[in-house]
């Protein structure tokens, strides 16, 4: 089987925060795939598109970099702008971050989660609300396979 030769790349996090985790992962993705498309789901205030794309262009592999505000507030909107920027010919899409799911276009895509699993936080609080979170974010990952 052999790999393609274009991915996309989505990540969701703080630039600033956390620069050397993105800089690791995007550096694995360009040595696996000759052309990346990059996108950084934003959850809030921090970096800004001029700076993602500054930071992108370092990889040669990084064909186009996209910025997409992703809070809590508005994952229809950011849903709509992922779905707009994402190749609709890209055969491969990383994701990086569960909560990222919830912004995915319905396409296939190979999903990394990085960040932890949802189950990591019951071994705090064990809360009704809790559970039903973590429900709720198996739920929308099972629907990327």
């Amino acid at each position: 089987m052999s790999i393609p030769a274009r991915a996309t790349f989505v990540y969701r996090g703080q630039l600033h925060v956390e620069l050397s985790r993105i800089r690791f992962l995007l550096a694995a993705v360009c040595a696996t795939f000759d052309e990346v498309d990059a996108v950084l789901l934003s959850p809030g205030s921090g970096a800004t598109a001029d700076e993602f794309e500054a930071f992108a262009r370092q990889f040669s592999n990084v064909r186009t970099c996209s910025f997409v505000p992703a809070g809590r507030t508005a994952p229809f909107a950011a849903r709509r702008r992922v779905t707009a920027v994402i190749a609709p010919d890209a055969a491969t899409i990383v994701v990086v971050g569960f909560s990222a799911a919830a912004f995915l276009p319905d396409r296939r895509c190979m999903v990394w989660c990085v960040n932890g699993i949802p189950e990591e936080r019951l071994l705090h609080r064990r809360t009704l609300s809790q559970r039903f979170v973590v429900w709720l974010g198996w739920r929308a990952a099972k629907q990327l396979r």
